[in-house]
């Protein structure tokens, strides 16, 4: 009997497995940094910006002609909805050098589909419709 308990424990724990997120990332373009709408919990839009809380760095230094971080926590970034980013439309033969930049519109809707894949595989588990909340 404990080892039918032991196995359906076992069994369950392995069920709950993380899951390979896909599509539920706002790219907050001047911090550098994605943020998961379907794991972060403060992330939020008005409308026209989304705003999210992260750990960041608060406070830096120069040190030796390059910033170094002295002070981390929690601090709001922020997003235009609609905005702009530069891609590359041609690239040099094979090399991936990009010969021509282009800047195009960048909108990140606030309501996407995301794909929950198994954590080991591509087995795809389930889709979700998600959309980020309003703040309030």
């Amino acid at each position: 009997m404990k080892l039918l308990v032991s196995l359906v424990i076992l069994m369950s724990a392995s069920y709950a497995q993380a899951y390979n997120v896909v599509g539920d990332k706002i790219h907050f373009q001047s911090d550098s940094t994605w943020v998961s709408a379907y794991y972060n919990k403060t992330i939020c839009h008005d409308g026209e910006t989304y705003a999210a809380e992260v750990n960041k760095c608060l406070k830096y230094r120069n040190v030796r002609g390059d910033q170094e971080c002295v002070e981390w926590g929690k601090g709001f970034i922020y997003q235009p909805i609609t905005s702009t980013r530069v891609i590359c439309v041609e690239e040099r033969g094979d090399s991936g050098i990009c010969q021509e930049w282009q800047t195009v519109e960048y909108h990140q809707s606030p309501t996407m589909v995301v794909e929950f894949y198994a954590e080991r595989g591509e087995r795809l588990i389930k889709k979700e419709t998600i959309t980020v909340p309003t703040c309030n």
